[in-house]
């Protein structure tokens, strides 16, 4: 099958106004006849631990009540302690059934349990499901006690490393439990199959479509349950409004057990095409009728659409070339973990689509069916995968639960317009067979039994699934050409971090370029690049790894532009638009990717106005300077109490011209990616800046920068200075959770403050900063000074100095004495653990007199000397 078809397919979901309002999910629609669907999320008893708690319980002792979603993850994985819970855990819930039931099929519907479930019905197991992140259904109907009127279900829940289950490693939480909605559902006997890896049971496709005619095609499987009989199946389609537009009927002869049926509508004209533009919804009713009655009846929304990628041209959608803009979406939000309300999940895909993006890749699981109902409503197209990443377990086993999850996935989520890829693996070259970082593969035997898994992960994808493109996403290595494995699906993505990881933005364009010539024939997907950022850190002079909101926006400005020129690109996501748990890494934030648009809490950040102003259409200005609108620095070099920085404006809207207190700093025609910038000359105090469109004046912004200004001759201002803090080793300013400002560092100069020598530097971004709220100021440090100066007045002061072990894992390998003006004050010691180190503070009195200044002197005794942190407070001790 080559890459330059084209696709048309009607899809379905479940039509329900509670997306809005978040109560339930898309199975949550109440339906007329035959069907029943209710919730039952709430009132649960939740017991950690391994207990057997299959058949009842036996003492009430440590157990929680908790409704559902819920994980038990939601908080351990971001503490000091080292690792998180990964293990078994119970949940209890007794349900009252209704004695009309008796005849009725009766199901227990999980969307979603991490990441393997055994679950029992009055102490009898009925069924157990591997794999997190797909729904699964268990008929109950024969093992229901009908002499009670309360029936125990108890789910035991195990989120331990399982060798033979995906993911093997992680980058993100394994948070356990029972995170997504659980349901009743009650049927008929006959009824539309629910046995089929939990999916609806139906499969729309079109085997025409253009915008002038739709052929319309519904397969699907009755179960009976009864005995041999006639039964009715019948559809009606309706277009957005409810106007009734095809019926199609069929009668069959059913014998007991499944009969496959299908329905054609032959000739729907003019159809109003499904795009992210215009996310157009039919609805279509699919009633089955037995002995004169429904027995069942679903109603769905579809929307038609048809695309195809060609590996020269990019994407095209309705006929027509189509940028896609795209993003990625983990699905945990800060203290909720991964159990989300289906309106939080709305919310994240609605911020996704206010973003300007019309695309985004569910990585690296399949996620909530609510994720995919807006991504349906809202008009996102979708990029879906399992959660095979980094490397492989070479065994049947583990090879059966990946087809499992792709047919589950596939099934389960076939029906949504939105879906256009369906993706087997992610970066699976990244690690050794024995789960270890790896750069290159030596191991052929090994690289054969991941070509061996991926070829056939591939072929199942393409047999479920003939309507839509595989994808697989790989990182930097010639491992995937050389072994075959980079030809094998249809849409080839590539994890690229020019800038971050390595090299420099513009090795962006000439990686791609390289890339294009020597595979001609593959179509070229960007599905990650990105870089991490701290909304408490900013710089003037931003580095990489730094954390600051400016170098963010800087690798992003990059990679914009080269992207805009870029048009063999099938399309790109963002890494991502979330930031998201990632245990055990360090940076800024410990235990968090901060590659995110948007901060784990949900707050936007500058660098997502940037593509809201290239991607959305809509007359927008904003002032790119949300994240740094508390600023501090030295006064300028003449000494007037100003300081002197760049105030960046992104506008889609024409000339901008930029105000300072009602101070026109003149016009700026925005370039290629809507941006200008302007030095501003910041005064203490509040400053008060204004951007407008001339050409549209009602597309303006406005914000208030405080602005703290440090004189730059401390000397002249004895009895004065303020408290000082200073993020030593550091190129950035951080403010603190109480809003202390810490200044940059910087080499000393006469007057002021700075080291005399020594080598500022980052920490490992792997390195897990404890017993601190303070983690960026212990980020950076000064390795190897032996002086440090403040020029301070003279007086009394309160000195903090902060320390971190960066290196070493053994006792006493650091060690050093610290004099303040030639009074020894202390000796240091400073350790680390294997993944983690503590902060360490000290603080003593100094009295400065005379212009003697602050001189602080470190004398190395094992290693070198290390400073992260000064504060200076006056005292009157």
């Amino acid at each position: 099958m080559k890459s330059t078809f084209h696709f048309a397919i009607i899809i379905l979901i479940i039509s329900s106004s509670t997306i809005a309002n978040g109560q339930e999910t898309l199975l949550s629609k109440k339906h007329d006849a035959g069907r029943q669907i209710i919730p039952i999320n709430s009132d649960w008893k939740f017991f950690p631990g391994k207990c057997n708690l299959a058949g009842g319980i036996e003492d009430d002792e440590g157990c929680i009540d908790v409704d559902l979603p819920h994980t038990w993850n939601d908080i351990d994985p971001f503490d000091d302690k080292d690792g998180y819970h990964r293990g078994i855990c119970w949940y209890q819930k007794t349900i009252e059934l209704n004695e009309k039931w008796r005849e009725k099929k009766i199901y227990l519907y999980f969307e979603g349990v991490n990441q393997v479930a055994s679950v029992y019905l009055n102490g009898e197991c009925i069924g157990e499901h591997k794999g997190g992140y797909t729904a699964f259904a268990l008929d109950i109907s024969d093992h229901v006690d009908w002499s009670s009127s309360d029936n125990l279900i108890a789910v035991k829940v195990d989120n331990s490393h399982n060798p033979q289950i995906p993911p093997l490693s992680v980058g993100y939480a394994l948070y356990g439990g029972i995170y997504r909605d659980v349901y009743l559902l009650v049927t008929d006997p006959v009824h539309i199959d629910l046995d089929d890896h939990a999916s609806k049971g139906f499969y729309i496709t079109v085997p025409d479509l253009s915008h002038e005619n739709a052929a319309i095609q519904v397969n699907g499987i009755i179960c009976n349950d009864l005995e041999p009989g006639s039964i009715l199946v019948k559809a009606i389609i309706k277009d957005a409004e409810g106007k009734e537009v095809m019926t199609q009927k069929s009668l069959l002869n059913s014998n007991t057990g499944r009969t496959r049926f299908e329905l054609i509508f032959d000739n729907l004209k003019d159809p109003h095409l499904w795009s992210p533009e215009d996310p157009y919804l039919y609805s279509l009713e699919l009633s089955l009728h037995h002995n004169g009655s429904i027995c069942d009846k679903i109603i769905t929304d579809f929307g038609l659409r048809y695309f195809s990628f060609h590996p020269r041209n990019g994407f095209s959608l309705n006929g027509m070339p189509y940028k896609i803009k795209g993003t990625n979406r983990h699905q945990d939000i800060k203290n909720f973990g991964s159990a989300l309300t289906n309106q939080m999940h709305y919310e994240d895909l609605k911020n996704i689509k206010e973003m300007g993006c019309n695309f985004v890749r569910l990585a690296h699981y399949p996620q909530d069916p609510a994720v995919l109902e807006a991504a349906d409503k809202l008009g996102l197209l979708v990029w879906e995968e399992i959660p095979l990443v980094n490397y492989i377990t070479e065994d049947e086993d583990f090879s059966d639960n990946c087809v499992l999850m792709i047919k589950e996935m596939i099934r389960q989520h076939f029906n949504h317009p939105s879906v256009i890829i369906w993706g087997s693996m992610n970066e699976i070259l990244l690690w050794s067979k024995q789960g270890k970082r790896i750069r290159k593969h030596e191991d052929i035997q090994y690289l054969q039994s991941v070509k061996k898994l991926a070829e056939k992960l591939d072929e199942t994808i393409r047999m479920e699934d003939p309507t839509r493109y595989s994808g697989m996403a790989i990182h930097s290595s010639s491992d995937y050409f050389n072994n075959g494995i980079a030809q094998i699906p249809m849409i080839l993505g590539f994890n690229l971090y020019h800038g971050w990881y390595s090299g420099s933005f513009g090795g962006f364009t000439n990686q791609l370029l390289r890339i294009h010539i020597n595979n001609p024939e593959s179509v070229i997907f960007i599905s990650e690049y990105g870089a991490g950022s701290d909304q408490r850190l900013e710089s003037s002079d931003p580095v990489r790894f730094d954390f600051t909101g400016r170098y963010q926006l800087l690798y992003h400005e990059s990679h914009l532009k080269q992207i805009q020129d870029l048009d063999f690109l099938g399309g790109t996501a963002i890494w991502n638009q979330f930031d998201f748990s990632q245990p055990q890494i360090g940076g800024s934030i410990p235990h968090i990717n901060q590659k995110g648009m948007v901060s784990w809490d949900r707050n936007n950040k500058d660098v997502y106005y940037l593509y809201k102003t290239n991607w959305e259409r809509k007359a927008q200005t904003y002032i790119a300077s949300r994240d740094w609108q508390k600023r501090i620095g030295l006064s300028d070099s003449t000494g007037k109490q100003v300081l002197t920085q760049e105030v960046s404006v992104y506008s889609n809207s024409g000339i901008v011209e930029l105000f300072h207190d009602n101070h026109s700093m003149g016009i700026q025609d925005p370039d290629e990616i809507s941006k200008t910038s302007w030095q501003v000359p910041f005064h203490e105090g509040i400053n008060h800046i204004n951007a407008v469109s001339l050409e549209n004046p009602s597309s303006m912004d406005s914000i208030q920068v405080n602005c703290t200004i440090i004189p730059r001759d401390f000397s002249m201002h004895s009895g004065s200075i303020k408290p000082l803090y200073i993020n030593v080793g550091s190129n950035a300013q951080y403010l603190d959770s109480e809003d202390n400002l810490w200044l940059a560092d910087k080499r000393y100069t006469p007057g002021n403050y700075g080291y005399v020598d020594g080598t500022c530097k980052l920490a490992d971004r792997h390195l897990v900063v404890t017993n601190t709220e303070d983690v960026p100021l212990y980020y950076s440090f000064l390795e190897g000074v032996s002086v440090y100066r403040i020029d301070l007045p003279q007086g009394k002061y309160l000195v903090e100095l902060h320390f971190l072990e960066t290196e070493s894992q053994k006792e006493n390998a650091r060690q050093f004495h610290i004099k303040a003006n030639d009074e020894t004050q202390t000796n240091i010691i400073l350790a680390r653990g294997t993944m983690s180190s503590p902060a360490k503070i000290i603080s003593f009195n100094v009295t400065v007199t005379g212009r003697e200044g602050l001189n602080l002197s470190f004398d190395g005794i094992n290693g070198k000397p290390i400073l992260n942190g000064i504060s200076i407070k006056p005292t009157r001790l």
